[in-house]
């Protein structure tokens, strides 16, 4: 009796397991599964491209940032080279510059020189 009380629910559970594992669906059922899963493959699709294309500029980005940031390190020794060339300039202006035109003796003495030879001429 313990063997057929086993056998018997065993073969239960064995049926009910089967019932349970097989689904049947109806034909509007898996057009519309089908329809889900190919709507979700194209989604997939279509958001690999996004992702394929926000790579790309993100890499265009990063070359334009490297190009900025390579023309200001130039334009700054652009700078540092004209701000040499420009003390280099001003040296050259002192050396070519006669001294006695900073000297305000010799420009005193010619004012007086000159009020005085007015004078003269006009008596």
């Amino acid at each position: 009796m313990k063997y057929v009380l086993i056998f018997l629910f065993s073969v239960t559970t064995m049926i009910s397991a089967e019932k349970d594992s097989i689904i049947c669906f109806k034909k509007t059922e898996i057009v519309t599964l089908a329809n889900k899963i190919q709507l979700l493959r194209d989604s997939v699709e279509y958001l690999q491209t996004v992702v394929n294309v926000q790579d790309t500029v993100i890499g265009l980005y990063v070359s334009r940032t490297d190009f900025y940031n390579q023309q200001l390190k130039n334009r700054n020794e652009v700078i540092d080279v004209c701000k040499k060339r420009s003390i280099e300039l001003e040296k050259i202006n002192e050396e070519l510059q006669p001294k006695w035109y900073d000297n305000k003796f010799l420009w005193f003495l010619s004012g007086i020189a000159t009020t005085v030879g007015i004078l003269l001429v006009a008596q």
